[in-house]
């Protein structure tokens, strides 16, 4: 019973994005048989406003996260653009072939336009990322034993419940099943995105981005699908380009994840273990990278001859680390964070108050570590 609840803990999250979503259903078929063209745009968009704070509010409080911005931050930000390098060539190409294509546009109004393409567009990808993505894929990161075959069962669960999500909204079967693979394939280079670089702004902007030609093809009247240059794009690039797209994202969801690469310091208070922190990247600098730092290094070593420090409160140290330096706190209720408790504090008492432990404080010393050496202590 003990694992079922720890399991559902760290997946709290798909169950909360399935409620979300159905709530957002329910209110948006409630409301659209009364609102029409600009009207319900705008009106969208304000939903979309709405229910992307309330979760993210949520999401704080689940996810044991100080403030917004330890979700929504530019932290590894060029690791999850890199990551998502197939959504902007795809995007970019896409627009290409719009631009190459249009004859002539339907008779359409600026509000239309700019409710639909821009206000929709950019609540979309803030409020969807936030729920399909971040809540859906949270759990993995507090989990103990983290394997890329986990992040794939992640980022596929991802492409599953974003695939069925717009695939419903369709009767014909033959329809839905193509917006399902095309959408569940997104969803899973979103997740592949969010899940190397724990970064949600960056699906969030890559969304926005590629929704905006998706949708405008709406308001495309006649094509100019006779030129030779538009067929060989549309018909062959493209579709070279989204077919690769899901395996670059798959190369990233299997690389080992930027924040892994990078080492953590264990801050002790008096009650054992405080905080985790990320303090720096593994890989040894290059010689380009050693030059630049030396004249920081000089500042630094002046400054540490020339300032004096005062006593500050680990409430006053934990805001200013975060904020400055990027320092990330760990979950205190997973299970890492809790075995670490436990060892340091037995460490602590071993150490300093071994009459605690009573007749087990003499425990004889093993000659040795070895197997026979221990079957024979």
């Amino acid at each position: 019973m003990e694992k079922i609840k720890t399991y559902l803990y760290k997946d709290i999250g798909i169950i909360l994005c399935i409620l979300f979503y159905i709530c957002f259903v329910a209110i948006a078929y409630a409301v659209k048989p009364y609102l029409d063209g600009a009207d319900w745009y705008f009106f969208s968009s304000l939903q979309r406003i709405i229910f992307g704070l309330a979760e993210l509010a949520i999401f704080i409080k689940v996810f044991h996260k100080e403030k917004w911005r330890d979700v929504i931050n530019f932290r590894h930000f060029k690791d999850g653009i890199r990551a998502g390098s197939g959504v902007i060539l795809y995007t970019i190409l896409l627009t290409i072939i719009i631009a190459i294509g249009i004859g002539s546009l339907v008779n359409t109004t600026f509000a239309i336009l700019f409710s639909c393409l821009i206000c929709q567009q950019i609540t979309t990808g803030f409020w969807e990322e936030l729920t399909f993505r971040a809540f859906v894929l949270e759990g993995y990161f507090n989990k103990t034993k983290k394997s890329w075959w986990c992040r794939l069962a992640y980022a596929c669960i991802s492409f599953i419940i974003f695939g069925l999500v717009h695939a419903i909204e369709y009767d014909n079967f033959g329809d839905a099943i193509d917006v399902f693979i095309m959408t569940g394939i997104f969803g899973f280079v979103y997740a592949a995105i969010y899940l190397y670089s724990h970064n949600i702004l960056v699906p969030m902007l890559l969304h926005f981005i590629y929704d905006i030609p998706a949708n405008f093809q709406q308001f495309v009247d006649v094509w100019n699908e006779e030129g030779q240059l538009f067929q060989v794009l549309n018909n062959y690039v493209l579709t070279a380009v989204f077919l690769l797209m899901p395996i670059a994202a798959f190369v990233f969801v299997i690389k080992k994840p930027v924040y892994e690469q990078e080492n953590t310091v264990q801050i002790s208070g008096t009650d054992g273990p405080t905080s985790v922190f990320i303090v720096g990247c593994m890989h040894k600098p290059s010689l380009s990278q050693r030059v630049q730092r030396i004249p920081f290094r000089t500042r630094k070593a002046w400054y540490e001859k020339h300032i004096t420090a005062d006593g500050h409160t680990m409430e006053e140290v934990r805001p200013y680390i975060r904020d400055v330096y990027g320092f990330q706190e760990v979950n205190p209720q997973s299970e890492e964070y809790q075995l670490q408790y436990k060892e340091i504090r037995a460490s602590f008492i071993m150490q300093y108050a071994p009459e605690l432990l009573g007749e087990y404080a003499d425990a004889p010393q093993m000659n040795g570590t070895d197997e026979t050496s221990i079957k024979h202590q």
